[in-house]
């Protein structure tokens, strides 16, 4: 057998992307990101140093979200007896519009307001690459946010569905704090992620809109069934 050049393996793995997921690495810093954000954003500097990068160096975290997604979309497809086809197609919409889509309108609005209003003045005019949040690290923090919502919304609900839709107020109680938690988790992740960067000075600022949400959340407990409204509306159906 004929020896190999001594590069061989970085060429091969620069031609072969997948040989550079590590799938092992990215469950457990879901894992961290859901249970201790703060502890995951803390290997945002290492990470920096060994790659010149804020952004993560392959999409790992982006496959699993995926998978996250068709797998709650089977469970969904099976509760409201949708077929294989009603499952590849919710499963897609999930993936483009829910995932996807979304993710580019928020990074590039994220993105926009930290480069613009978060970092601090010397830096927000430099073009140092290093001084300005990076399009794709915004893209990054909106994926971290978006897993615990997948967690509770895609998952957790499936199961919890049946309950939550009744018309008791216990249950709207139950229902429309799930998704109080959710959202406040996606915020507070995204606080985490651009309060990480040594640059961003304003980050608090990411956290105004919480009390919002808090105000609607007790105006909604009045009456309005979140959970029940949400899935009559993406379903297209009635509950």
């Amino acid at each position: 057998m004929l020896p190999r050049p001594a590069n061989y393996s970085s060429k091969y793995r620069r031609r072969n992307p997948l040989r550079n997921l590590n799938f092992n690495l990215a469950l457990l810093q879901l894992f961290y990101l859901t249970i201790s954000p703060r502890r995951f954003y803390r290997q945002l500097y290492y990470h920096k140093q060994t790659t010149n990068k804020w952004s993560r160096s392959d999409p790992t975290i982006s496959i699993i979200v995926a998978g996250f997604l068709f797998i709650s979309a089977l469970g969904w497809s099976l509760s409201f007896k949708l077929g294989f086809s009603g499952w590849l197609k919710l499963g897609i919409k999930m993936l483009l519009i829910d995932y996807l889509a979304v993710a580019v309108l928020f990074s590039t609005l994220f993105w926009l307001l930290a480069n613009k209003v978060l970092v601090h003045s010397p830096y927000s005019q430099s073009s140092i690459p290093s001084a300005r949040v990076e399009w794709a690290y915004a893209f990054d923090v909106h994926t971290n946010g978006y897993f615990p919502i997948i967690l509770l919304l895609y998952l957790l609900q499936l199961f919890l569905w049946p309950l939550l839709t009744r018309q008791e107020w216990i249950c709207t109680f139950i229902g429309n704090t799930i998704y109080l938690v959710s959202f406040l988790h996606y915020i507070h992740i995204t606080y985490l992620g651009y309060a990480a960067l040594p640059f961003v000075i304003k980050s608090e600022l990411l956290l105004t809109s919480a009390p919002l949400i808090l105000i609607v959340y007790l105006v909604t407990l009045i009456g309005f069934n979140v959970p029940k409204a949400t899935l009559e509306w993406y379903f297209n159906t009635s509950i």
